[in-house]
């Protein structure tokens, strides 16, 4: 059973690669924890039994709920060496988690935002256009979400009046991605429903210049 096999495992450990008691009470927890799921969760207590979609079902559960990809990796590192022993040692017919991506290779899916986050994330400013500083937050906030621009990208577009009022926001390569040369105009997009009068303007210019300065 696979809980005999953890003493075994626990004993190599200690003895025959004298590890630190941290590194042990380390390994021991993780593999306690991945015995008792699949015993609660699958009623399995035979490794033979267990198979590579089931380790990662046990990782995927941890990731729900809300456990770090450092911890996950650690914990997919005692389940490796436990069924590498294993398999060394004739306990199990094969090794399962032999093929399983490394650690450092290993990666989760990112985050993401649900479709009411995002709602919430647009009006969070209201684009007053007789609130300049709303006016551009607004701005920033669409242009990052619609156009997937880095932030210093974003930092560095430079904001265009006509004669009219209307403008025009222009934005630049910060790197070589996709080829493109550093310093290259990327996209000159226009903000057909953006009027600003030559107060407001100045109060823009004032405002820019000011955090120009405190960065500097």
């Amino acid at each position: 059973m696979i809980q005999e096999h953890l003493e075994y495992f626990i004993t190599h450990l200690t003895v025959e690669r004298g590890l630190s008691q941290n590194s042990i009470h380390a390994y021991t927890a993780d593999l306690k924890a991945f015995i008792q799921y699949l015993a609660d969760e699958h009623q399995i207590s035979d490794a033979d039994k267990v198979d590579r979609e089931l380790i990662l079902d046990y990782l995927g559960e941890l990731k729900d709920h809300g456990a770090e990809v450092t911890t996950l990796a650690r914990k997919l590192v005692s389940i490796r060496l436990f069924f590498r022993f294993m398999a060394a040692e004739k306990l199990i017919k094969a090794d399962v988690s032999a093929l399983m991506d490394s650690p450092r290779l290993w990666k989760m899916l990112p985050d993401f935002l649900t479709e009411e986050e995002a709602k919430r994330l647009m009006t969070a400013f209201s684009g007053n256009p007789k609130e300049p500083l709303e006016c551009r937050n607004r701005v920033i906030i669409e242009l990052l979400y619609a156009c997937g621009l880095r932030v210093s990208e974003a930092a560095n577009a430079l904001l265009l009046f006509n004669n009219s009022g209307r403008a025009s926001l222009m934005y630049f390569c910060s790197n070589f991605s996709a080829g493109t040369p550093m310093g290259t105009i990327r996209s000159l997009l226009p903000l057909p429903h953006t009027r600003i009068n030559a107060s407001s303007k100045s109060k823009l210019d004032k405002s820019a210049l000011a955090a120009s300065e405190t960065r500097s």
